[in-house]
């Protein structure tokens, strides 16, 4: 995974060159996954709120303007905070 600064617009335009399948995503205040995986990868950006993402490397706290990639099949869990979190997310299969 890695980590930057960006804003959402050009985040948003990035995924659309590259041919991702983009959404929005919004998860409640402590929402939290159980261990997964997904058959696509994904890149992602924090817009508002915090979400913890773990996994078998370790875990990483995202906050508004940081984006972070998953490749698919990574066994991961999120955690949301306490203010909830919504993302920008692109999925490539």
């Amino acid at each position: 995974m890695s980590e930057a600064k960006v804003n959402e617009a050009a985040f948003r335009s990035e995924l659309e060159t590259d041919g991702y399948e983009v959404i929005d995503v919004t998860w409640d205040a402590g929402h939290a996954d159980r261990a997964h995986s997904h058959k696509f990868s994904a890149k992602l950006l924090c817009v508002e709120g915090s979400v913890q993402v773990r996994t078998d490397a370790g875990e990483t706290t995202y906050e508004p303007g940081d984006q972070f990639e998953m490749t698919a099949g990574t066994n991961h869990r999120e955690l949301v905070g306490s203010q909830g979190a919504r993302l920008v997310v692109g999925r490539k299969y």
